[in-house]
């Protein structure tokens, strides 16, 4: 087939084609044109992407009070002093905290700070306990529980996530995986696998399925 192919070329062409890598390439591209010609299957490939999901795909896998993180990671949950500490009855934010203590700790017009506890549960009444005081102090040392730090990747890929899509660009879960290890090492966060559990949890929070793009 090589040797057709130069027959067909002007007599000044055949003389100028001498390149080794030339004669390559033309082998190769011919070798396919025979794949095609004398294949008897085919196998055709779908090219996919990640969009939302309006027919509730994930609708079997769990309700919409899927949490970042299981309870151990809480560190007011598990040991026996803990334990022993009031239940906590509500989900405090990380902002919230940080304004209790703020209160908690602002000195009075003398410029002393007294830790009065009193005016400060009057204040936020959510607050059942003077306890929740020292274990703030300890969420906010922290820099924040682990389920906040998940949040905070959450937000970020699916941010990623509509970026991408408002560029029209396709989606993948590695893309999902790689946006949310690149936060967890901007944030600090050590110990952090985009695991496939993970991305399956993120995927059915957001309403996130596949689709074909052909």
């Amino acid at each position: 087939m090589l040797e057709r192919v130069s027959q067909n070329k002007e007599p000044h062409q055949r003389q100028m084609r001498t390149n080794p890598k030339e004669e390559e390439i033309i082998k190769a591209l011919l070798e396919v044109i025979d794949n095609v010609c004398y294949s008897t299957s085919y196998n055709i490939e779908s090219e996919t992407t990640l969009d939302p999901d309006d027919d509730e795909e994930f609708s079997d896998f769990e309700d919409d009070s899927t949490t970042y993180e299981t309870e151990d990671a809480d560190p007011f949950y598990g040991d026996d002093t803990e334990s022993q500490k009031p239940p906590i009855e509500s989900n405090f934010s990380l902002d919230f905290m940080k304004k209790v203590i703020d209160y908690y700790d602002a000195p009075d017009s003398n410029g002393k700070i007294k830790h009065i506890w009193g005016p400060t549960q009057n204040r936020f009444r959510f607050v059942p306990h003077r306890q929740y005081i020292a274990r703030f102090r300890h969420y906010i040392e922290q820099d924040g529980t682990k389920q906040e730090k998940m949040k905070i990747i959450d937000d970020f890929v699916y941010e990623k996530f509509e970026e991408a899509r408002d560029a029209a660009l396709s989606i993948h879960d590695r893309d999902l995986k790689r946006w949310t290890l690149q936060k967890a090492v901007a944030d600090s966060i050590p110990m952090f696998e985009a695991s496939e559990y993970w991305l399956r949890v993120f995927k059915h929070r957001h309403r996130i399925c596949s689709r074909s793009l052909n």
